[in-house]
């Protein structure tokens, strides 16, 4: 395999920038690449994609013609200009597949012992001239601001750690921005998030009275057993949703109701988030909600109570249903079989 003989500094993470995401006890985990259009390398390249993709134009030759001297840098800045061109950044040369960089030395019909090795200072001054060649604003300070506008502009209608990166991706491609490292759009995807979230748990915590404050920390209250019992019962739906369980379900939606009125409290508030915030809860035990901050702990619960109150009052108006459905065909069922009695 085909390497470098350089020194590769990436694209840095200010400090500014590196923040952790506590979720509890836990600090939140990066965002797996794979479910994000985060570019990366095949891991076996194919040979369509090595001809599509890899294979020199005769712009991209004019252009390396006209910027390095000798064989081993020309063919160093070919390698860079191709994988960026896929990509859309520089990694590290040593991530580089060797079948990319023996697919472009028999392409520009170089010797097989060629190595491309340039010094850290030319490859610095090669990557500068293929952002100018190709338009594109590399500037680090730059592209974080356009990322965490990106993803300030859809935090409010999606979720997802993916999703919101993938919206930053988009737009830095659109406005030929280099693409940062996947850590730095990780990392402000939960600083964005948690600044919004923050908001929110805010304004649920400004709508609670301390008699409804009070009303869901008992929530989390352990009994004489030992078991936070209230907060299980919130987040167990009683057995499946049947006829012959149609009483439990009116229990369960008849104590949901007597917490008060959730949608009060989510009132404005986008559906994602309460879902998402919902979802969450339901995750936790009762001894990690209790971990979080106040306005956190007291919105999570409300989410999940309105969420389980929704939820519950669906089931009802479906058992519902097929109960008046059974009373109407066996009404029919009847009437049926009066019409062809001949008796009559």
């Amino acid at each position: 395999m085909d390497s470098y003989a350089l020194v590769y500094q990436p694209i840095p993470i200010y400090q500014s920038d590196m923040i952790a995401i506590h979720m509890g006890r836990r600090i939140g985990s990066m965002t797996a690449i794979e479910r994000t259009a985060y570019p990366t390398f095949a891991r076996t390249p194919q040979l369509k994609e090595l001809l599509t993709l890899y294979t020199p134009t005769p712009e991209d030759v004019a252009f390396v013609a006209t910027t390095a001297r000798g064989p081993s840098q020309k063919f160093a800045l070919m390698i860079l200009l191709k994988v960026f061109q896929k990509l859309g950044y520089f990694p590290a040369p040593q991530q580089i597949p060797g079948a990319i960089i023996t697919h472009i030395r028999g392409v520009m019909k170089l010797p097989e012992d060629l190595v491309p090795d340039i010094t850290p200072r030319t490859l610095y001054k090669y990557h500068a001239a293929i952002r100018n060649h190709l338009n594109i604003n590399g500037e680090g300070k730059h592209i974080r601001h356009i990322a965490r506008k990106a993803i300030s502009d859809v935090v409010m209608i999606m979720d997802d750690p993916a999703d919101l990166i993938n919206a930053a991706i988009e737009t830095l491609v659109a406005k030929n921005c280099e693409l940062p490292a996947f850590s730095t759009l990780d990392i402000l995807v939960g600083r964005v998030r948690k600044v919004v979230h923050g908001r929110i748990f805010q304004t649920v915590l400004s709508r609670l009275s301390e008699n409804e404050q009070a009303m869901l920390a008992r929530l989390l209250d352990k009994q004489d057993s030992g078991y936070f019992t209230e907060f299980n019962r919130l987040r167990e739906a009683p057995k499946s949703a049947t006829l012959t369980h149609l009483d439990e379900w009116v229990e369960r939606l008849t104590w949901l109701l007597s917490l008060g009125n959730m949608e009060r409290l989510v009132e404005g508030l986008p559906a994602t988030k309460v879902t998402h915030f919902a979802v969450e809860a339901r995750s936790l035990h009762a001894d990690e909600l209790r971990d979080f901050t106040l306005p956190k702990r007291l919105t999570l619960l409300v989410c999940l109570i309105h969420q389980e109150t929704i939820s519950t009052r669906d089931e009802i108006v479906e058992m519902f249903l097929k109960r008046m459905s059974k009373f109407r065909d066996g009404a029919t069922g009847g009437l049926c079989l009066t019409l062809r009695d001949p008796e009559l």
